[in-house]
């Protein structure tokens, strides 16, 4: 907080999962705020931490997305609804944060990352009709004794 020669809070509180506060301040962190601010959503974007939300946000969303808690590759930050799971609620959570943030709606790239290395494929045996499996026949009964 700043702007002011001794600048101070006087209420703070939490509206919709964000802090707002208010007091004798006109700038909060590098943003004009006259008497008051509010962080949340546009920060909760930010996946990366570079102060921006951006394509860079995006992806790390994306390699988060479909990952629950203490699998590889989730990311915390990108569960904005708290359920341990990177979902598509999450994902319009991000959309919804990357329009305030930006003031326009996010367009996903057309093609991926000249550096993002391809996994190779996955290779699925052919189906199998069950009714084409031969039974296989029990061993006979040893008569030794």
């Amino acid at each position: 907080m700043g702007g002011n020669d001794e600048p101070y809070v006087l209420a703070l509180t939490v509206y919709n999962g964000e802090l707002i506060a208010g007091g004798y301040f006109t700038r909060a962190g590098e943003h004009v705020s006259w008497h008051w601010a509010r962080w949340g959503c546009a920060g909760d974007c930010d996946l990366n931490g570079d102060e921006d939300v951006d394509e860079d946000d995006f992806l790390l969303f994306v390699g988060a997305f479909g990952t629950c808690t203490g699998q590889p590759g989730f990311l915390l930050a990108a569960d904005f609804d708290g359920d341990g799971c990177i979902t598509l609620f999450d994902y319009g959570r991000w959309l919804q944060c990357y329009a305030d943030a930006n003031g326009r709606e996010f367009v996903p790239p057309s093609a991926p990352p000249a550096d993002l290395v391809p996994l190779d494929p996955v290779v699925l045996p052919a189906p199998v009709d069950p009714v084409s499996i031969a039974p296989v026949a029990a061993p006979a009964p040893s008569t030794r004794r």
